[in-house]
């Protein structure tokens, strides 16, 4: 009688940090998507704060120029 393991191979598991199956590969797109957006939201944020700083700079050596 050969052992249980060769004739009903074990099923493999994925690891659970790789997006395998297709069901977990639509939460996993979900999932980055929405990461993605809210970085992109902070990154629009931060380049305003940073132009208001560079504008801040300039008029600075605008009026010491003058």
């Amino acid at each position: 009688m050969p052992a249980a393991s060769t004739v009903f191979p074990a099923v493999t598991v994925p690891p659970l940090h790789l997006p395998s199956p297709a069901g977990c590969r639509r939460q996993w797109r979900q999932r980055r998507h929405r990461r993605a957006r809210r970085a992109r939201r902070q990154r629009r944020h931060r380049r305003r704060r940073w132009r208001r700083r560079l504008a801040g700079r300039q008029r600075r050596q605008r009026r010491a120029r003058r």
